[in-house]
């Protein structure tokens, strides 16, 4: 079972992979969650 990070930054790389005319500003602007090795967000986030 992935935590809710895993699949947060999952969908975040999904969304990064589909905007065709990827910019600098996509990294800024579609949030990337830090997650552990577990799939749980860190808690210094």
């Amino acid at each position: 079972p992935q935590g809710s990070c895993q699949s947060e930054l999952h969908r975040a790389l999904e969304r990064l992979a589909a905007s065709q005319r990827r910019t600098h500003e996509d990294l800024y602007i579609i949030p990337i969650p830090n997650c552990d090795r577990n799939g749980n967000f860190h808690p210094k986030q």
